[in-house]
């Protein structure tokens, strides 16, 4: 895959991302269901879907944006003839499923001969047709199954992804964040119709003196 947005969040997830023997989407642990994922996969991407099942990826359905189903890490920007199995171990090398792919000597040599490239993150700006496609990754359909607000996932995630450049590994960490979102937003309601009261008080105080004023003024 070449440099692009996504290969942004991929190479900083990388950093953050570590193998402890769970799996990130355990749903997506078979082939099959990997498969599945690859519905909207679009015709012009220059890998097949059954290359990058065999890696252990699914699709987002967000783009060419794949994971891993392991280790959670994700790639995008494919291109006619990548190897997806490579490419896992080149960004990835510490996922045990790939390791079971690839013997170690055969990783490390990958990664010394491949180097991941050094790119700085930044913050993301998504289009509105981007932001949606953000619903049909699997997270947020399963925040979306567990009954949550379409707009508080969809927004929850699409400030994350633009603020740090990577999402959620795990739907606990989602769910932490689709409730701090709509904690802020109704912390923010409160704080505006605070406001709004505070700008009517005075108003209402001063047509309360000058109608005292008058009276007296009258008397």
């Amino acid at each position: 895959p070449h440099t692009s947005i996504i290969m942004i969040i991929a190479l900083a997830d990388s950093m953050k991302v570590t193998d402890s023997g769970c799996l990130a989407f355990p749903h997506l642990n078979t082939s099959s269901s990997r498969l599945q994922t690859f519905r909207r996969w679009p015709q012009s991407v220059g890998v097949t879907p059954e290359q990058l099942v065999k890696a252990g990826f699914f699709s987002t359905g967000l783009a060419d944006w794949v994971q891993c189903f392991h280790c959670g890490g994700g790639l995008f920007g494919w291109r006619q003839g990548d190897d997806p199995v490579s490419d896992h171990a080149r960004f990835y090398p510490f996922c045990s499923f790939i390791r079971m792919l690839h013997d170690e000597e055969t990783i490390n040599k990958v990664s010394k001969e491949n180097p991941v490239p050094v790119v700085k993150t930044r913050p993301l700006s998504l289009s509105d047709q981007e932001t949606e496609l953000l619903l049909f990754h699997p997270i947020a359909k399963r925040l979306i199954g567990m009954g949550l607000s379409h707009t508080s996932v969809k927004e929850s995630l699409r400030q994350r992804l633009e603020q740090r450049g990577v999402l959620c590994r795990t739907v606990t960490d989602a769910l932490e964040l689709v409730f701090d979102y709509e904690e802020d937003q109704r912390r923010k309601t409160v704080v505006s119709s605070t406001v709004h009261d505070d700008h009517q008080l005075p108003a209402q105080v001063n047509y309360s003196l000058l109608y005292s004023l008058a009276r007296r003024f009258v008397q």
